[in-house]
């Protein structure tokens, strides 16, 4: 009788972990995907807000480096948006294009697009084509000769 109950109560406990496993794993297959969406919806935030909030001679960047030397960044407070600003409004937008090129790509996933508009016209762009989503950030940013 002993030998009949454990083998009961064997197949028992066998039975409930193996409902228990595939409740695991169905409920994890149809998990909201949200959770990586939502990283995504950041992304254009965040980089805004490195461009922004970091001035020029504080990021190491080889391509920043070689303009502070050249002389063609001369106001090292500025901003990495307000530095495409200037080189925007100095109608040098190859200066511009560059500046965010060096500084944006790095920090971005290679899937990932990115663009640049100012005045409505493409400063930089990343020829990536767009696939189901496409979600923006706009900034204002006012850069005054004194």
């Amino acid at each position: 009788m002993g030998m009949k109950k454990g083998m009961y109560f064997t197949l028992d406990s066998i039975f409930a972990a193996s409902i228990l496993i595939f409740a695991v794993i169905h409920t994890s297959a149809h998990a909201p995907e949200s959770s990586r969406d939502t990283r995504i919806d950041y992304l254009p935030n965040d980089i805004i807000s490195v461009l922004d909030g970091a001035n020029v001679a504080g990021i190491d960047n080889d391509y920043l480096n070689s303009q502070i030397s050249a002389g063609s960044i001369t106001d090292l407070e500025n901003s990495v948006l307000e530095q495409v600003i200037v080189f925007w409004k100095d109608g040098n937008l190859k200066k511009a294009n560059d500046t965010i090129s060096h500084v944006a790509d790095p920090l971005l996933p290679s899937n990932i697009g990115f663009g640049l508009w100012i005045d409505n016209k493409s400063i930089y762009n990343r020829d990536i084509p767009v696939g189901n989503l496409l979600i923006s950030s706009k900034v204002i940013i006012s850069v005054i000769d004194g």
